[in-house]
């Protein structure tokens, strides 16, 4: 069923549009938005060793960007990839190595991805607002803000951007209570304490994947990185997600302003990334996307002759898949 959704007339019919290209007129706001918050296997035949304590990130890691950040989820997903095939050999001391390397590229990706410092800064934020200290509790939600703009693949900017918006405003006000409210949909475009356990949990089947390794055992140490790879998978997942839901909302205003052509473009991406979303997703889920996707190719295909209604159409489908996006907490 996924299959079937993943190669739609819609999917195979819309050329790639390439990501970045900004919309015209005062949809460029909006793009400026999505902006703002917008390493080969070792040699084998050596011996299974235990596996090296975890290693960990360094207290002050360099911020990675999108794109840097984007490289280091493939690299993990090719080492994950080779480790699986090589438990089909013989080999522990290979797999041991595949999957150490594929543990410090997670390292690097979270370390440099802020998703810690992030969710430190949020919380003191937050303490600090409800002990009334309002400047600290500025200082901290700007550190949040910074330390998430790497993510922009994981969120979703015009609403996170609201969102900040008014908690800032709530610090202006000394509205604890707003502020905290403001702080958690703007933690809700972003999830940030998702993925930090898909990550978590990335790593933990990684560790125990190398420990089957000191014991030769093959089918465990699959079973691991079995595991490790649906961690990462889920956290693709969420990725997918916020980008179909940003390009929707995007493509709704566009189409409610008459901007056709550019809302098209939007829409096309956001079919794109329902169809990567599909790939990903759980099985409760593949009903709901197909919905959304449906719903976004019917407009997507009609939009040189418009209808009543079509911004509607599209603002729902982007509703739908938010709501997949919250069931991810």
């Amino acid at each position: 069923m996924i299959a079937g959704c993943t190669n739609s007339a819609t999917d195979a019919a819309a050329p790639l549009r390439r990501r970045g290209r900004a919309p015209i007129g005062f949809a460029a706001a909006l793009v400026a938005a999505a902006a703002a918050f917008a390493a080969d296997p070792p040699p084998a035949g050596k011996p299974a060793t235990a596996p090296a304590p975890a290693s960990k990130a360094p207290p002050a890691a360099r911020r990675l960007s999108a794109a840097e950040l984007q490289k280091r989820f493939e690299k993990i997903q090719k080492g994950l990839d080779k480790a699986q095939d090589a438990t089909d050999g013989t080999d522990a001391g290979r797999v041991s190595l595949l999957l150490q390397r594929a543990d410090e590229l997670i390292v690097e990706f979270q370390a440099g991805s802020g998703l810690d410092a992030a969710i430190a800064a949020l919380a003191g934020s937050r303490t600090a607002a409800a002990h009334g200290d309002f400047g600290a509790a500025r200082d901290g939600l700007r550190r949040g803000r910074e330390n998430l703009r790497p993510l922009s693949d994981y969120s979703v900017a015009r609403p996170l951007e609201i969102a900040y918006r008014s908690a800032d405003q709530a610090l202006e006000d000394q509205n604890p209570q707003e502020f905290a409210a403001a702080v958690d949909r703007l933690e809700a475009t972003v999830l940030p304490g998702y993925l930090n356990a898909r990550l978590a949990d990335a790593r933990a089947a990684v560790a125990r994947g190398r420990q089957a390794m000191v014991r030769r055992d093959m089918k465990t140490g699959r079973k691991e990185v079995d595991a490790a790879r649906v961690a990462l998978g889920r956290l693709d997942y969420a990725s997918a997600l916020s980008q179909a839901r940003y390009a929707c909302i995007v493509g709704a205003e566009l189409a409610q302003a008459n901007a056709y052509l550019v809302a098209r473009e939007q829409l096309q991406d956001g079919l794109r990334q329902m169809a990567r979303a599909l790939r990903r997703a759980p099985e409760a889920d593949v009903e709901p996307l197909n919905q959304a996707q449906a719903a976004v190719t019917e407009v997507w295909r009609r939009l040189s002759k418009p209808q009543p209604g079509d911004s509607e159409m599209v603002s729902k489908a982007a509703d739908g898949i938010e709501t997949l996006r919250q069931r991810l907490r």
